[in-house]
């Protein structure tokens, strides 16, 4: 009976390292740390990861499809016709595929001769993967 109760026990334990494995499947995202203005890559903040709002720099996302809303951080850079988009938040939801142990750096391409449609209507910049590291 001992025995019985022993190999009951390790294949639930067994079923449920299984399970943890599984849930540990992940990736990272996080924004690129720096500026790019030769390249017209610049800084965003990550808002929300699948709906949810961020409180990280670096966030935890399963592997798959995911919904990453970020906003555009503002550089005085842009020149005098970009200086109205400084007092207005500008958020953009991307999808982005995840694999098990890689990091996203996410930031955004801006058009920095926008016209002021583009500004106006918030078409100036879109969110992009800058970089990708791991495995």
């Amino acid at each position: 009976m001992k025995t019985f109760k022993t190999i009951i026990s390790a294949g639930l334990f067994a079923l449920m390292l299984t399970g943890l494995v599984q849930a540990s499947d992940h990736g990272y995202v996080t924004t690129e740390p720096n500026d790019h203005p030769d390249k017209n890559i610049f800084r965003v903040n990550i808002e929300s990861v699948n709906g949810k709002d961020s409180e990280n720099i670096n966030e935890r996302v399963p592997v798959g499809e995911n919904t990453i809303t970020v906003s555009l951080v503002f550089n005085s850079s842009w020149g005098i016709a970009e200086q109205e988009t400084q007092d207005r938040i500008y958020t953009k939801d991307m999808t982005l595929q995840v694999e098990k142990g890689k990091t996203y750096f996410l930031g955004s391409k801006v058009d920095t001769k926008a016209s002021a449609e583009a500004l106006s209507d918030g078409s100036f910049w879109e969110p992009i993967v800058v970089e990708t590291k791991g495995h």
